[in-house]
This record gives C-alpha cells, sequence and structure tokens, in this order.
C-alpha cells in the first residue's frame, strides 16, 4: 500500500510440500507448479488456484477490505487513498511478483495471497479473507500454497511482513511455523505525536510502540 498510510503498512491474514530444489537453482518465473488445494469447509468445496484476468474486480474488492482493515486498527480513514482498491493493480504491476492465487468457493473469492521473490527468498504477499469466510482455514490453505511453491522453487527463506499492530495476523502467521525475527524496521514518526502509537513489543530490553 503506497501514499497516505503510516509508515510500515503494507498488505500483510495439512500440506504436500514438493520436493525442494536447491537455493538459486531456479530462476523466478511465472506461474506456479504448485499443487491445486481442496478442502470441504461446512457445506463448501474450497480451492485454491492461480488469479485469472476474471478475477480482477474480485480481487480488487478483498484488496479493499485488507486497506479498511488497516484503517481501523491505524484510526487512519486516508489508508489506501480515494480508491483503496487500486492498490492491488499496484500489487499485480510489481516485478518481483511471480505468481498470485485465489481461493474460491465456486464462482466466489474467498482470498487472496501471492509470492514475490527476490535474491533467492521468497515473501507472501498480500494475505486477505474474505471477512465472511474467516476463521475457516481459508488463510492457511492460502499460505501453504505459497510456501509449498517457494519450496519447490528453491527459496532458501520465506517471508512474510505484517503490520506490527495486527496482532492477530502476528499470532496466526506464528502458529503457521514463522517463528524467526529476521530485520526489524525501526523509524521516528515526525508528523504524528506520541498519542497516536499504541504500547507495541519489547526487544532486547527495550520497549517499543506500534
Amino acid at each position: 500500500m503506497q501514499g497516505s498510510e503510516p509508515k510500515g503498512v503494507s498488505s500483510g491474514a495439512s500440506t504436500e510440500v514438493a520436493p525442494a530444489a536447491s537455493a538459486g537453482s531456479r530462476a523466478p518465473s511465472r506461474g506456479s507448479g504448485a499443487r491445486r488445494r481442496t478442502r470441504r469447509w461446512h457445506d463448501s468445496v474450497v480451492h485454491v488456484r492461480e488469479f485469472g484476468p476474471t478475477d480482477l474486480d474480485a480481487c480488487r474488492r478483498l484488496y479493499a477490505q485488507l486497506v479498511e482493515h488497516h484503517r481501523q486498527i491505524y484510526g487512519d480513514p486516508t489508508i489506501g487513498g480515494d480508491d483503496p482498491g487500486a492498490g492491488f493493480d499496484e500489487y499485480m504491476a510489481l516485478p518481483e511478483r511471480v505468481v498470485t492465487w485465489v481461493a474460491t468457493d465456486g464462482d466466489s473469492i474467498m482470498g487472496l495471497t501471492g509470492l514475490l521473490w527476490e535474491g533467492g527468498e521468497s515473501t507472501i504477499e498480500p494475505v486477505v479473507v474474505d471477512r465472511r469466510n474467516r476463521m475457516s482455514g481459508v488463510g492457511r490453505m492460502l499460505i501453504e500454497t505459497a510456501v509449498e511453491e517457494s519450496r519447490r522453487r528453491g527459496a532458501t527463506d520465506v517471508n512474510i511482513k505484517p503490520v506490527a499492530r495486527n496482532s492477530s495476523a502476528i499470532q496466526v502467521f506464528h502458529q503457521l511455523g514463522f517463528r524467526t525475527v529476521g530485520h526489524v524496521q525501526l523509524f521516528m514518526s515526525l508528523d504524528r505525536d506520541e498519542a497516536y502509537w499504541r504500547a507495541g513489543p519489547e526487544l532486547h530490553g527495550r520497549a517499543f510502540k506500534c
């Protein structure tokens, strides 16, 4: 997400893994070799497949939900600008994007995720599940698909980058195996007073806000 959001806000909510290629042995290419995933949820059968051109409008609406969630947790209605769904178009144009998937129930799109690739590492971005389908396992299916594809491509690491205030997403990602902290982005806010920021985590004996 670009523009007026607080610094650091970006689109970032049972598997059989293919054998890993050696690190760097596969050049990033568009498309996915990950197998199609299916699971039953209530009376629905959910599939994960690659994004297609006819999915654009639904995915823009899903991305707008992600923006709205960030607006809520940061208390800032300006995040994402006047057209919050436009962030999905910007994401699709990223040169490091190699594949995007959608989770579907019939003609309905329940969620989306994708994979970025840089320097032998992958980044899962974004992870969005329709608010009507949360707590259904759809997010897990999407993330497991992205991890499987990362292994197939020979990634050395799989990254995921939720905003610091998105505690529910961080808890889910931790449950799914993302338990190692890499780079930590610190910044000094020059355009917002201290009252805007909430108490955040403690790291190396120092308290931070988020």
